[in-house]
């Protein structure tokens, strides 16, 4: 991979690695999973990520039509992503973890993959990364994302023992307010792309 090609692909994995916040996820999966054996989280866990990264994908590629469609611009887009991201992470910054309700069985399309894997701060940002980046590296940067998602999940037991459930908590408000910093980037640039 060519010296530009791995400075995109930084760009493009880290934004994505703030906003999917597998280490967020932790008490979340863990709650579901107490049940399960091994060899059934193991496919849970193959299922989301391959879900995640299919409807991610088809995501950014229909959702530039359907801009092209509106008339919208990437630069607007830019903004409006930027504004939501912006909201999500001050919505998460000053809340407390909400509760989901206990699943039986399969929990690998609903509620892992989506909401929880692939939520609206990554398909924001996913959708954002279409003007800046090629195909290749957002399909990258997302696959490389899910799998280290994937495997901090399956060593969910261990990272809870290690971090604590404070530790989790503080590591998740401070992925939010880098997610923060990012969507302000993002608006900057889509208002100078605009005005310039």
């Amino acid at each position: 991979m060519p010296g530009n090609s791995i400075r995109e692909f930084l760009l493009a994995f880290i934004p994505l690695f703030v906003a999917l916040n597998a280490i967020g996820i932790v008490p979340i999966f863990l709650s579901y999973s107490q049940n399960i054996k091994r060899v059934e989280l193991k496919h849970i866990l193959y299922r989301a990520t391959f879900v995640s990264f299919t409807v991610g994908i088809a995501f950014v590629l229909i959702g530039e039509y359907v801009l092209k469609f509106l008339g919208v611009n990437i630069s607007d887009f830019k903004i409006a992503g930027g504004l939501l991201l912006l909201i999500f992470s001050i919505k998460e910054i000053f809340s407390e973890q909400a509760e989901l309700k206990r699943v039986e069985g399969d929990f690998s399309v609903v509620p892992l993959a989506i909401p929880l894997l692939l939520g609206p701060a990554v398909l924001t940002t996913l959708l954002v990364f279409k003007g800046i980046y090629s195909i290749a590296i957002i399909a990258l940067a997302l696959f490389t994302n899910l799998i280290i998602g994937a495997l901090i999940l399956w060593y969910s037991d261990l990272i809870a023992k290690l971090m604590g459930k404070d530790g989790m908590k503080a590591a998740g408000k401070i992925a939010t307010i880098l997610l923060s910093a990012i969507a302000i980037m993002l608006i900057r640039k889509g208002i100078l792309e605009i005005f310039i």
